[in-house]
């Protein structure tokens, strides 16, 4: 989904709730604001997991220390080009260090937080880096978060309901699971 795409099932939605044209041009201009929020919060369920190479040439230091990603929110993993595991160390508050023995390349897997959007473009065709499946919860939470200041929090409740249902039902899973299933037939 794009923003453009996303900005547009907003306005439905508000349209569905009949919110006269003063209220959705003040809605609308925190649409981005509530856009970040919604990204950020559904990567927590739903990661966006990234790769990041380090180069790494041999030292006489115990450690060598590396910058990492801004976008980073939590390292799965270190690995050599064989895909084992390298030992690192995690220093607060955006750094790594690696051995200073090691020599080569290395990948870093982390989640990532979603970048945020700030352009108010009216042609913003930037897709959204969740998953298509998370992207179909956006719009419910920012219409949620639109209305929660309202008298009547109704509208309020039946959107983040809607969210709650599709986040629910989004797969969390980050790729396939191999199971071995062994067994004795009995007769």
């Amino acid at each position: 989904m794009n923003v453009t795409s996303c900005e547009n099932k907003v306005v439905m939605l508000l349209d569905e709730m009949k919110v006269n044209k003063t209220s959705r041009t003040e809605y609308l201009a925190k649409f981005y604001d509530y856009l970040d929020i919604a990204q950020k919060r559904i990567a927590q369920t739903k990661p966006i997991v990234k790769t990041y190479t380090i180069t790494k040439t041999t030292s006489n230091n115990a450690y060598d220390k590396f910058d990492l990603p801004v976008n980073l929110y939590q390292i799965n993993r270190v690995y050599d080009d064989n895909l084992d595991n390298v030992e690192y160390l995690y220093l607060m508050p955006n750094k790594i260090a690696l051995n200073g023995n090691l020599e080569g390349n290395y990948t870093l897997e982390y989640k990532a937080y979603p970048v945020t959007i700030l352009s108010s473009d009216d042609k913003n065709l930037t897709n959204l880096e969740l998953d298509e499946d998370a992207c179909q919860a956006v719009p419910y939470y920012i219409v949620a978060q639109m209305v929660i200041k309202e008298d009547d929090q109704r509208p309020y409740d039946k959107y983040m309901s809607e969210f709650d249902s599709i986040m629910s039902n989004i797969n969390t899973d980050n790729g396939p699971i191999v199971r071995i299933v062994t067994g004795v037939r009995l007769f």
